[in-house]
Parts: C-alpha cells; structure tokens; sequence
C-alpha cells in the first residue's frame, strides 16, 4: 500500500508542475519520501496512506519532532536555508477502490 501512496503522491506532484528529485532518501537513520522542486524550490514531502478515512491526523508529535530533525539535517547536509524548503504531508486515502488526496503545505510549522 504504500508504495501505490507514493506513486499516487509522485504522480500528483508532477501533474503540477513539480519534479521529483529523490525517492526514499535517506539520512543517517531518517528517510524522506520525497523530495522535489519546483520553479527553484525545493520541497520534502511525506507521505502516509491509509485503506479509508480516518479522522485523526496520520502524524503525531514524535514523528513530527523525528521529521524536523530529518527536515534539518537534509538542509545542513546540502546547505540550505530551513526556512525556504517546506516539509509537506500528503495524505492518500483509499476506499472503495478509489484514491483520494489531502495535501499539508507545511505541516511542520
């Protein structure tokens, strides 16, 4: 299931106009499942699927504070500004065999 979320949320991001960097990118013990840009930007984006909607939210303060820490790091290792990369959710529900999608622009702030 997840990997199907990431092709979905891959595909969603170059529908609009981003184009995907790196997949599974791994810092240390962090991953970020995507990372990609766009007009100049760049964006991390995670990526949670579920098998039907829920009504909580899929990130809960341990793995936001663990997604900082990878969101830094990334931006230390390539020297960038933390400020000008977002960390962005994209939630991808499936239910009755069709996909839905929510997007978090910079769930982390």
């Amino acid at each position: 299931m997840g990997q199907r979320g990431e092709a979905a949320a891959a595909a969603f991001l170059i529908k609009r106009g981003w184009q995907i960097i790196a997949k599974n990118y791994r810092i240390n013990h962090f991953e970020i499942d995507l990372i990609a840009s766009n007009n100049g930007a760049i964006a991390l984006f995670e990526i949670k699927t579920r098998a039907e909607s829920a009504t909580s939210f899929p990130i809960n303060p341990k793995q936001q504070k663990t997604l900082g820490l990878a969101h830094y790091k990334f931006c230390e290792i390539n020297k960038l500004n933390p400020e000008q990369v977002s960390y962005n959710l994209l939630l991808i529900n499936y239910f009755n065999h069709r996909a839905s999608l929510e997007y978090y622009p910079n769930f982390l702030e």
